[in-house]
């Protein structure tokens, strides 16, 4: 008879264990199943992976550091158009719990868009149970630019400064378009101020800035975070039968969807004491 009540007693828990199983595996189908239809811009199976509560939220953050919260009432109307850009997605690191007919979920996600730039993200998916599926009633994202290390970092930005330096001579505005944030303001050795990318293409394109020699020699570079700020020393030489000159400049480096770009820079012609 013992014996008989520790078999049931035994059976009932590993019945328990396969059921809180059976339930993780629901849940993490759930969730791909879902930025898959993002993704895919699916807009009927993304919609059948929720279940609209008058206390359903969507709190976001970008890497841009932006914050959005979305009510119930947006999410009802989900529609294709306003969704995807295609690519693809991994997940890890599934935490569940899981109480009843209501449980929650956290992963760590890395989208991959189509360009082959990764975006990763902390997770969270607040889930019920409803006719027996689950289904998604709220969720939480936060989107972040994963720290390089120093050196990896600083690598880097040597290398886009010496593109830069070089894509200004060879006047290559489809690399300088990479290069560059829209935003790009300039104080300039002209005495002025450049207050766009477009401003400055303008400049290269009238030969306002024209240079057969530019050759950047960083001294210094400072990191924080999603911004990296070289300093330094120019050699320039506008016209082959015209003597080089020095320049002290500022580049500063911004992280932006993923991609680091020039923002701000400053330069200035040395003037020799006599």
């Amino acid at each position: 008879m013992k014996n008989l009540f520790l078999i049931c007693l035994t059976t009932l828990c590993l019945s328990t264990i396969y059921a809180q199983t059976a339930d993780e595996l629901a849940i993490q189908k759930l969730c791909e199943t879902e930025t898959q239809a993002w993704l895919s811009s699916d807009a009927t199976t993304f919609n059948n992976c929720w279940q609209i509560r008058p206390y359903t939220r969507l709190l976001i953050s970008t890497e841009n550091n932006q914050t959005f919260a979305i009510s119930a009432d947006q999410m009802k109307a989900a529609q294709a158009d306003a969704m995807g850009g295609g690519g693809s997605f991994a997940n890890t690191n599934y935490l569940f719990h899981i109480d009843g007919n209501t449980a929650w979920v956290t992963y760590d996600e890395v989208k991959t868009d189509t360009k082959g730039l990764q975006h990763p993200s902390h997770e969270l998916r607040l889930v019920e149970k409803v006719n027996g599926e689950w289904k998604i009633v709220g969720m939480s994202v936060h989107h972040y630019n994963p720290q390089q290390p120093a050196s990896v970092a600083e690598a880097t930005i040597r290398d886009l400064d010496a593109q830069e330096a070089k894509a200004i001579v060879e006047k290559n505005y489809a690399t300088l378009e990479k290069l560059w944030s829209p935003n790009l303001m300039v104080n300039n050795p002209r005495n002025a101020i450049s207050e766009s990318a477009e401003a400055v293409k303008k400049a290269l394109m009238n030969n306002l800035i024209d240079h057969v020699l530019l050759q950047r020699n960083i001294e210094k570079v400072s990191l924080n975070n999603d911004i990296i700020v070289t300093m330094g020393n120019e050699i320039v030489q506008d016209k082959p039968n015209e003597p080089q000159y020095l320049r002290r400049f500022t580049n500063i480096w911004m992280l932006q969807n993923g991609e680091w770009r020039l923002t701000y820079r400053h330069a200035n012609k040395v003037i020799e004491k006599k």
